[in-house]
């Protein structure tokens, strides 16, 4: 059991970073300038800041294995809208419930929704 962890630990880690590429890509190309690791005024850091002119999302992408409650609130006092892309569609109601009115979750089979806040700005 033990040479398991490192395996579903790797597993999570190239999930995360699969999809930070994806969607930067998708941001990108609408016209967005994206930072990865953005540095937040409280030392924190978010997986993707995407901006273009007024408009900016702060994006955390989710696999179950962070502290998806700290992730939130730590982007609360910052200017934009925050995303929180789950990676796993089981993660998805408790995260959508954790979030509340903080956040527009969204997961791969939603991600048209990324695609229209995009497009609206």
């Amino acid at each position: 059991m033990g040479k398991l962890r490192p395996l579903i630990e790797h597993q999570h880690a190239f999930e995360h970073e699969f999809w930070r590429q994806r969607i930067r890509e998708r941001c990108e190309a609408r016209g967005y300038v994206v930072t990865a690791e953005y540095a937040l005024a409280d030392g924190g850091r978010v997986d993707l800041y995407a901006t273009n002119g007024a408009k900016s999302f702060l994006i955390e992408i989710e696999t179950g294995k962070s502290d998806v409650r700290r992730n939130i609130a730590k982007c609360q006092s910052h200017p934009g809208t925050l995303i929180v892309f789950c990676t796993s569609e089981n993660a998805s109601g408790n995260i959508t419930e954790l979030a509340g009115n903080n956040a527009l979750v969204i997961t791969p089979a939603t991600i048209e929704r990324l695609h229209d806040l995009l497009l609206r700005a």
